[in-house]
């Protein structure tokens, strides 16, 4: 190989080397672990609940007794709390959070994205989700045991075990960089208020 070759082979070996250099620069050391956090959820979680409560949509018709009508009403709401909660999250929270994160990608002096109202927002809509799933397991429990039953009750299991531990896990996640990562305590002083603005999703 010639001189001249290998010059330009080592030379875009180096352009390689730094273009990595810079994309990791510009990254939160925080940032991959929040991705699998939000993979967890996202990807893996919600999809899951969303089978299970359409598991439950199609088995209601079958609901007899005399929890019929609370059991129709509370799982109403428990589903359009969830597909809330999902949507939002999905379109603003995980967005913004990364955002965050990958700050040093935006013009100098772009307001971030409020992540702590942000988050009191999908915490009471989570909480909401947790006050349903103990009624309706309840009342599934108070039944005699049918198909309809046993979707209910395991979508509360699903609620009660994976989806608080999951939470639990993303907002300490939030918690803990919102006290300790750069990327947030810098940014105090420049967050966009965002509460107002998507309180009705």
């Amino acid at each position: 190989m010639s001189c001249f070759w290998l010059l330009l082979l080592i030379a875009r070996l180096a352009g390689l080397w730094y273009s990595c250099i810079v994309i990791y620069t510009l990254m939160c050391k925080h940032a991959d672990n929040t991705q699998q956090i939000i993979d967890s959820l996202n990807i893996e979680l919600y999809p899951r609940l969303q089978q299970q409560l359409d598991t439950v949509l199609r088995s209601l018709p079958h609901v007899e007794g005399p929890y019929q009508l609370a059991i129709a009403e509370v799982f109403a709401d428990f589903r359009q709390t969830f597909l809330s909660l999902a949507g939002y999250e999905n379109r603003l929270v995980f967005p913004s959070v990364l955002r965050v994160f990958n700050h040093k990608k935006e013009p100098k002096g772009t307001p971030m994205p409020n992540v702590a109202e942000l988050q009191n927002l999908t915490k009471l809509k989570a909480q909401k989700l947790l006050v349903h799933a103990v009624q309706l397991e309840r009342y599934a429990d108070a039944m005699e045991h049918s198909e309809a039953t046993e979707a209910l009750q395991l979508l509360c299991h699903t609620v009660l075990t994976d989806f608080v531990q999951r939470r639990q896990d993303w907002n300490n996640m939030i918690d803990e960089r919102m006290r300790s990562c750069n990327c947030f305590l810098q940014f105090q002083q420049l967050l966009t208020p965002t509460t107002h603005r998507h309180a009705s999703l």
